[in-house]
């Protein structure tokens, strides 16, 4: 039976760790190696945590390996660390959210990954609150299982590459052929978005990727405790950083053989992650400051719109445009005046021409961008057929 590696990547989080370990120690699976590797926590201890391990483990777990970086080096470095003390056919990184879910998890996988000729198995899992609760829906959402199943590896970098946040699939359950993975190794340069750059790597390599239509893990979402949080906010400043980095340093230049629009994209996606990551001080900016910003970010603002419009069935609305038309029009025919005494009539007229004219050209913008919405739609219809 072929050895099913599980890497445990630990983080400020040791006193998660008992539950998620209880959901590996329960798997059927006859043959499992585990290892967990911590990235210098203050609160993981090597001695303790392998001593835990191997008072609960179950016969299934042939193998162990507890081990702790020597100082903090993002998630990146920790998951390569783990795959090179690796010795299974198969490998799949959990971190303590992520449980197990069935006790025949890694047998199904397993299994399919015997049936399949691929390197990378995705699967599904379920969000759950602390309390029990479901937190919403399963990850990776059914479209994006239709994207992994039907588009091309060469398309399917673009659709990563294009992305102003992580991809759904970059926090999916999957289970990759260890060989394989060494092979294509995880970027350190990165150390925060470890799984995203992964699969970059693999669309360029153009990897066969199985898809396997079943829940195998439950992601249990945590309440942020109060002395975590500052780390929290911090570490989202890094993510936000590696992310920029990553689109402008390794996707941006690899876009240049696909088609103008994704690269324009590529480089939206890093314009829009460098404005979510000034805007989080958004709060504590004076009104002069948020104007300015405004205004400096509006090309990005208008670009998002257009995505937005292209992507969705959507169309921009003039009937507030409309109404002020008719109402000046209405107020123009009867003559009104600004001033009791008429004395202003010159300047009415010529502030009614203005607001005519400016209400015309904007209702006139909106026709156009939304005729050519509907081209693009008929023309994305007729691919489709």
């Amino acid at each position: 039976m072929e050895l099913f590696t599980i890497a445990l990547m630990v983080y400020q989080q040791r006193h998660r760790l008992e539950r998620c370990l209880e959901h590996i120690f329960q798997q059927d699976y006859k043959a499992v190696e585990l290892i967990v590797c911590d990235d210098d926590s203050c609160d993981f201890d090597v001695d303790e945590v392998e001593a835990y391990i191997y008072e609960h483990k179950s016969d299934q777990i042939q193998f162990v390996t507890v081990h702790k970086q020597p100082a903090y080096m993002g998630q990146a470095a920790g998951c390569q660390t783990a795959l090179s003390m690796a010795h299974g056919t198969y490998m799949m990184f959990l971190t303590v959210e992520q449980e197990l879910y069935g006790k025949d998890a890694l047998t199904k996988m397993a299994q399919y990954f015997r049936m399949a000729h691929g390197s990378v198995l995705v699967s599904r899992s379920l969000p759950f609150w602390e309390d029990g609760g479901q937190a919403g829906g399963i990850c990776p959402s059914d479209a994006d299982i239709k994207m992994l199943e039907e588009t091309a590896s060469g398309r399917l970098f673009v659709q990563f590459g294009t992305h102003s946040f992580e991809p759904s699939i970059c926090t999916a359950p999957v289970c990759f052929r260890k060989e394989r993975l060494e092979q294509i190794g995880f970027d350190t340069d990165y150390p925060c978005i470890p799984f995203w750059t992964l699969w970059l790597k693999l669309c360029e390599a153009k990897e066969e990727v199985i898809v396997f239509n079943e829940i195998t893990v439950h992601t249990c979402i945590y309440k942020v405790e109060d002395d975590l949080a500052y780390i929290a906010f911090g570490m989202k400043d890094r993510y936000y950083s590696d992310c920029i980095k990553m689109l402008q340093d390794y996707a941006g230049p690899r876009m240049e053989q696909y088609s103008f629009m994704d690269r324009v994209r590529c480089r939206h996606a890093a314009a829009v992650l460098t404005m979510v990551m000034n805007e989080r001080k958004w709060n504590t900016w004076k009104f002069h400051k948020k104007l300015l910003w405004k205004i400096k970010n509006m090309p990005v603002l208008l670009m998002g719109r257009f995505y937005q419009m292209r992507a969705g069935k959507f169309y921009i609305s003039t009937q507030k445009e409309l109404r002020w038309l008719m109402i000046l029009s209405l107020l123009f025919y009867l003559n009104i005046p600004l001033a009791p005494d008429g004395s202003l009539g010159f300047l009415w007229a010529a502030g009614a021409a203005a607001a005519f004219v400016a209400l015309a050209v904007k209702i006139i913008s909106k026709l156009c961008i939304n005729i050519m919405k509907a081209v693009m739609d008929h023309r994305a219809d007729r691919r489709k057929i």
